[in-house]
């Protein structure tokens, strides 16, 4: 099993595997997407773009988002983004007026600041360096979706598999002033951002939910049990 198209060719052509699934990751049903800690302060900072992630990953674009905080004292300065996770700057870089750096969290703890936030950044560099170029399942864009919150995601080829730009989301190219551009976008287009939202849910309750990639999981099994079953296993050696 694999979590994105993507990956198929990879599995079959480097791991020499001829039968592959493709199981995409999920989120909690949006019903179920309950709160489970603490309210959360973003909820008193007005219009903030939240990015979750680590600075360990290049991949996970941490330095766009601080750019996009830059750009966004320019584009509009009535809306912020916050941080939940680590940050990495070069010392003697102060960080952005516009940038809320709430550190790292529990599970608990980052699923409030996502509900807390009008926005969810999902923003990736591409890896040249990988078959096919970037891949992936991002369960933080389901998790965006099933908690209510609009997404901003990186125009690159397995997100525009999944978001759908103007419908389940915003597609930005890998550009700070374009990241702006679209939260700004969100803050004043209410009638969007209430699209988006409603999109996103539905996206989660009819298909990237675990509920979903359990049965999908669960079939695979029975196939390989039922495949073994007729085949046989092989008799051990005396």
């Amino acid at each position: 099993m694999t979590v994105a198209d993507e990956l198929v060719g990879y599995v079959c052509a480097e791991l020499g595997i001829a039968d592959v699934t493709v199981v995409e990751n999920g989120a909690d049903l949006p019903d179920d997407a309950a709160a489970t800690g603490p309210a959360s302060p973003l909820r008193d900072r007005g219009f903030v773009a939240l990015w979750m992630g680590s600075a360990s990953y290049p991949w996970q674009a941490q330095d766009a988002v601080i750019a996009a905080a830059r750009a966004l004292e320019r584009v509009d300065p009535e809306a912020s983004i916050a941080i939940v996770g680590d940050v990495r700057q070069d010392a003697g870089d102060p960080p952005p007026p516009g940038l809320i750096v709430m550190g790292p969290a529990p599970r608990a703890a980052a699923a409030e600041h996502l509900r807390a936030s009008a926005v969810a950044l999902c923003l990736y560099h591409d890896t040249p360096w990988a078959l096919d170029g970037f891949y992936m399942s991002p369960i933080k864009l389901f998790e965006a979706w099933s908690a209510g919150v609009p997404v901003v995601a990186t125009d690159l080829a397995s997100i525009r598999r999944i978001v759908r730009d103007g419908e389940t989301g915003l597609l930005v190219p890998d550009d700070a002033h374009a990241v702006a551009t679209a939260i700004s976008r969100l803050r004043t287009d209410h009638a969007l951002r209430s699209r988006l939202v409603e999109a996103g849910r539905r996206a989660v309750r009819e298909h990237y939910n675990w509920d979903r990639a359990a049965d999908q999981i669960a079939a695979v099994i029975t196939r390989v049990h039922e495949r073994r079953r007729r085949v046989g296993r092989p008799r051990s050696a005396p």
